[in-house]
């Protein structure tokens, strides 16, 4: 009975023993891992003041006014990427993912996506170029787009994130570029990063690109940026193009209906073209048709950057969804078409570019050709030999042939002069199918003339009519036919003499396996636009006409 007592005493003991031990070996493990922890939080801190220290370090020689050594400059950039190395190194043993421990796609030590990146920038260089010799779009051979120095900083520290956000940036401001159809691409520059701070790299890259011309990275302004750190990252991208306004124009238009927030930070302008005569048809001198004014190109720099914003709360999103859908509800605002001016359908005066002005010596005449149909004042594409010979007035579309009175009234009888239909009307009838009003239908015998037959007292019928189509108000009177129809132009040629066509605006004629289609015909001064397309090419070249005299021409009674 007393052994059985003792056991029951005994074991009560032990068990509590053992629970004590396991309490203590694991505050042990417990105490270790601490350790461990506190010191790897140590190394962490360490290094990141460590990384502060070389940065600002780096920042202070890039700002001195000589560059580092190659030498130097390669031992700073080894030793800060072994840094960010140790670094990403130390985030990812202690597990804070918090701050940034895994390493960014693209970074030091990682294959594949630098690779990637050069063979799309060169596969996009590559179309590119082919878009803009489709487009008729004059670029230099060489020309990188900007794009030469995706390379370097996709190889550097940190930048690996922003490379693909600047090519499908400056992608996207090319494409909108040549649609508007510049004359010449002169120049593309992308903002130099932040991060690329090696000046010593900068002074290289300057060197080796002088000869060919190309744009190095340019210093941006901060006061035209708005980029907010943390709020709105940005892409400035510089270009430099040669056009008239209208291409500025459709540039500016275009960049507001893609998917990405653009931003025009400056637009500067300077001519690109000298003042000469730009038009076709006589030698310069003493001729009856002078060139006063010619639409001259401009030079066009045009800063833009293209804006991503970041991630933000789910009110301040909400905020910013709403505000965009009220601004795309209310429409952006979008630069107008330049409007004709009082004087003349060809009056066009766009903000850099004026029309080509006319001057006829012999009446003192003026007429003005817009900038959009006058071929550029360089132009070097062969044109072929069609010769502007007369101008004149043709016959308007209904003639009076004589008049009838009834019970109700005079009534008119007119002649359509292209279909040779008879049609009759009385004052205030609405001609609908020829686009016609007949205002007022009268007899007079005035105004008549010796040989008239308003001579020997019959009289002659007068009937006012307002053109629909034009606004013009027409007399039309069984004297003889009216002259208030289309402008008809007279060509021919010196290589083909046996070509005499009278043309009017909108008609076409085959000159040298070449189609000739007329643009604009002006009375005062005589002169005439043509648009020469040869098959197979999709650009067509311009020529602005003024009359001259062959040795078979004869005048049109």
């Amino acid at each position: 009975m007393n052994l059985k007592a003792s056991r029951r005493t005994i074991h009560p003991s032990l068990h509590r023993l053992l629970i004590g031990g396991l309490i203590v070996l694991l505050a042990g493990v417990m105490v270790a891992e601490s350790w461990q922890l506190v010191a790897s939080r140590r190394a962490l801190n360490a290094g990141d003041r460590d990384l502060a220290q070389r940065k600002r370090e780096w920042k202070r020689l890039s700002a001195l006014d000589l560059a580092p050594p190659a030498g130097q400059s390669a031992d700073i950039d080894n030793e800060l990427a072994e840094a960010e190395e140790t670094l990403a190194a130390l985030q990812a043993e202690s597990g804070d993912r918090g701050r940034g421990g895994a390493r960014p796609e693209g970074a030091v030590g990682v294959a594949g996506p630098r690779s990637d990146a050069s063979e799309d920038v060169a596969e996009l260089i590559r179309g590119l170029h082919d878009q803009a010799r489709r487009l008729g779009v004059n670029v230099r051979s060489d020309e990188q787009f900007g794009l030469d120095a995706i390379k370097e900083e996709t190889s550097r520290p940190g930048m690996a994130a922003s490379v693909p956000r600047q090519i499908e940036a400056t992608n996207s401001i090319l494409q909108s570029l040549f649609v508007a159809r510049p004359a010449q691409l002169v120049s593309v520059q992308r903002v130099r990063p932040r991060e690329l701070n090696n000046r010593a790299t900068a002074v290289r890259r300057r060197s080796a690109t002088a000869a060919s011309g190309a744009g190095d990275p340019f210093d941006a302004d901060p006061r035209l940026s708005v980029r907010e750190p943390g709020l709105i990252e940005t892409t400035m991208v510089r270009l430099v193009f040669v056009g008239r306004t209208g291409t500025l124009r459709h540039f500016l238009n275009s960049i507001q209906t893609g998917d990405h927030l653009m931003v025009v930070d400056e637009i500067r302008v300077e001519p690109a073209d000298a003042l000469h005569d730009s038009h076709r048809g006589g030698p310069a001198g003493p001729e009856p048709v002078a060139l006063l004014v010619t639409a001259a190109r401009s030079r066009f720099t045009v800063t833009i950057e293209s804006c991503e914003i970041a991630a933000l709360t789910p009110a301040a999103g909400k905020t910013l969804l709403e505000r965009q859908q009220t601004v795309a509800a209310a429409g952006c605002p979008r630069w107008p078409e330049p409007a004709a001016q009082g004087r003349g359908r060809g009056w066009i005066y766009d903000v850099f570019t004026p029309p080509s002005v006319f001057l006829d010596r012999q009446s003192g005449a003026i007429a003005a050709v817009p900038a959009d149909e006058a071929p550029p004042a360089d132009s070097d594409v062969k044109t072929p030999d069609l010769q502007l010979l007369q101008v004149r007035r043709g016959v308007f579309r209904l003639q009076l042939a004589g008049y009838a009175r009834g019970r109700d009234g005079l009534r008119g009888i007119f002649v359509d002069t292209v279909t040779g239909e008879t049609v009759i009307g009385r004052a205030g009838d609405h001609l609908a199918r020829h686009k016609i009003l007949l205002e007022q239908l009268l007899l007079s015998r005035s105004g008549a003339r010796e040989g008239q037959r308003a001579a020997a007292g019959e009289p002659v019928a007068t009937a006012m009519l307002m053109d629909e189509s034009t606004g013009e108000e027409i007399a039309l009177t069984t004297r003889g036919p009216c002259l208030a129809g289309p402008l008809l132009a007279l060509f021919g040629s010196h290589t083909t003499p046996a070509l005499r066509r009278e043309l009017k605006e909108g008609d076409a004629v085959e000159c040298e396996g070449v189609r000739c289609q007329v643009l604009r015909i002006e009375m005062e001064p005589p002169l005439a636009v043509v648009e020469s397309l040869t098959p197979g090419t999709i650009d067509a070249a311009r020529q602005i006409l003024i009359p001259q005299r062959l040795p078979s021409t004869r005048s049109i009674p």
